[in-house]
Formats: structure tokens, C-alpha cells, sequence
């Protein structure tokens, strides 16, 4: 089987895991910082499963305080300003700083075919009952809902990769489940090559792109532009001065900038 490697949107998706042991408990800490509402399954926990359960709870009540203050003030603000696409998404990052929290529900029973009822965008099968697990593999795959069997890569529609995270920059590494150990090694390898500030330089770089795209109308110019820019970012490990910006477009176009 060769997997295509999508890299898809899972906020606000219902997920569900049943098992409530180690295998779960590795799923849903890498599901934690991606905004899904997850459902755990199990007759018995992990006492680590319902810690992060709990701090669940206590990070969405937060969240949704910033969310409410930050709706407060911008009711309090008249002036009314119209955002390009970019520039909006650019506004909400400035303003929400927190992470997408996943909600995480516990439900301590034995899993039922009315719990796809929930309509989940995916199942993940963690649980010790090789004859329960294929039960759930197969009901997921009658009602065509995504499904990973846990250490089983013949009952997986869908496999989680070694995954490196910083920020905006996403990296899965699989083989496919031929060499779990080879994956480790090479995210070892990929992470060293990593620049400490990649973080940085990615949200300064989504940052300028309205300005740049407003500056710079031609597209093939634009594309070529941002390469240099990124490859000087990369180069210094840094990102550029106002001053420096504005100089290297000024170079590149043959003209001043506003």
C-alpha cells in the first residue's frame, strides 16, 4: 500500500478513538494541539488519559475568555477597517496567540455501533480486542468513515506520520510501516538541519505577504522574489529590518516603496 501524504484541516471535525490505554493515550497527545473535538471510548483510563481530560476542559474555558475579551474590544472599536483575505487571517493570528485546544470527552463504556451516530470525521482503534477492534474496523468501513487500527497496517485506511512541528512548518516522515525505526532516525537527521528561528521567519514571512503582494502585481516576479527572501531569511537564520525589506524590493522592481 503507498499512502499519499495529506496534510488536511481537522479542526472542529469530530474524531474518535476507542481504547483508553498506552496506544490511546500516544494518539490523542498528538491530536491535543489541532482543534478536534475528540471522543475517547473505553470502559477503563489511562489516569494519564484523564489528566489531559481534565486540562482539556481548563484550557477551552480559557480560550474562550480570550475569545470573548478579544470580542468585547473589537465592539468598543468604531472604526470599521476592510481586510484583504490575507490580511484578515493575519489580524486573527495577531489577536488569538492561543493554540487550537482539542476539546477531549471521555465516555468510560463499552463502544456501541450507535456511537458512529456522532458522525466522526475519523476512528482511530486503539483497544487490546483484536476480534472488537476488527467489529469497529469493519462497521467504520460500511459507513465509509476514515479509520486507523493501531499497530495494524492492514485494517489502517489512514497512518500517523513521525511528525516534526514548528509552528507553521509541518513535517511527516512514513515508510509506510516498513521501518518505524528508520523514521526516527531520519526526523533526527531533518530536525538538526532545521534553523532555531524557522518559527520566527515563517510568521514574519506570512506577515509581509499582503505588503508584497500589493507591491509586487506580477506573479512570476512575486514567486521569485519570495524565494530570495526566504533563502536570505534561511541564510541569516533571522528575519530582515523594516528598513532592509523595503531596500531589496526597491532593488528587485527598479523603483521606491511606500
Amino acid at each position: 500500500m503507498t499512502l499519499f501524504p495529506f496534510f488536511i484541516d481537522i479542526s472542529n471535525q469530530i474524531g474518535m478513538i476507542t481504547g483508553g490505554g498506552t496506544y490511546a493515550l500516544e494518539k490523542i497527545q498528538k491530536l491535543r494541539s489541532y482543534g478536534v473535538k475528540l471522543i475517547v471510548i473505553a470502559t477503563e483510563f489511562l489516569p494519564e488519559i484523564e489528566k489531559i481530560a481534565k486540562e482539556s476542559d481548563r484550557l477551552q474555558i480559557e480560550n474562550k475568555d480570550i475569545q470573548e475579551n478579544i470580542q468585547i474590544k473589537n465592539s468598543q472599536n468604531k472604526q470599521v477597517v476592510y481586510l484583504s483575505e490575507d490580511e484578515e487571517k493575519i489580524n486573527i493570528k495577531k489577536t488569538n496567540p492561543q493554540k487550537q485546544f482539542s476539546e477531549i470527552h471521555l465516555l468510560k463504556k463499552s463502544f456501541s455501533e450507535s456511537d458512529l451516530e456522532r458522525n466522526p470525521f475519523f476512528v482511530i482503534i486503539a483497544g487490546e480486542d483484536k476480534n472488537e477492534n476488527q467489529r469497529i474496523y469493519e462497521l467504520c468501513c460500511k459507513k465509509r468513515i476514515l479509520v486507523n487500527t493501531v499497530d495494524d497496517m492492514e485494517h489502517c485506511q489512514f497512518v500517523f506520520p513521525s511528525l516534526i512541528q514548528k509552528g507553521n512548518l509541518s513535517i511527516g516522515i512514513s515508510t509506510n510501516g516498513a521501518s518505524p525505526s528508520m523514521t526516527i532516525q531520519l526526523k533526527k537527521q531533518i530536525e538538526e538541519l532545521i534553523p532555531d528561528n524557522t518559527e520566527e521567519i515563517l510568521d514574519w514571512l506570512q506577515e509581509k505577504r499582503p505588503y508584497i503582494k500589493n507591491v509586487i502585481s506580477d506573479k512570476k516576479m512575486r514567486f521569485v522574489f519570495f524565494r530570495i527572501l526566504t533563502d536570505i531569511c534561511m541564510e541569516k537564520n533571522g528575519i530582515l529590518e523594516e528598513w532592509e525589506l523595503k531596500k531589496m524590493i526597491e532593488i528587485f522592481i527598479g523603483t521606491k516603496c511606500k
